[in-house]
């Protein structure tokens, strides 16, 4: 499985994988530990004073990729998953990626692993 994956922890949270599966996404062994995220704003939900709603923008974003290992009638599959988050905030304040990625970390949203 080595050959395949292997995953090396480079201390501070930060993860790099080595093994002939990251070189099919990565040009460099170094680049499977960068963070790169994407956000965009999914539903504005517009203030209403009659029913005592301040209104919100609902964001949806999406993180790091994840390795996943499936075994079906006994064979294994590797593949990536991608981590989805949804964040709030305020109506005027729309997010973006590097404020995001830095919500994201923090674990203020809801991190949901998409399979």
């Amino acid at each position: 499985m080595k050959s395949v994956m292997e995953q090396e922890s480079l201390g501070s949270g930060q993860t790099r994988y080595a093994g002939w599966y990251p070189k099919l996404f990565y040009a460099w062994r170094e680049d499977s530990a960068k963070c790169d995220v994407l956000v965009t704003d999914a539903h504005t939900d517009n203030p209403s004073v009659e029913h005592g709603d301040p209104g919100c923008v609902l964001h949806l974003g999406v993180g790091d990729p994840l390795v996943a290992f499936f075994v079906v009638n006994g064979v294994v599959y590797v593949g990536l998953v991608f981590s989805s988050y949804e964040l709030t905030s305020p109506i005027n304040k729309r997010l973006r990626d590097a404020e995001f990625a830095s919500d994201a970390s923090s674990s203020v949203g809801s991190a949901i692993v998409s399979v």
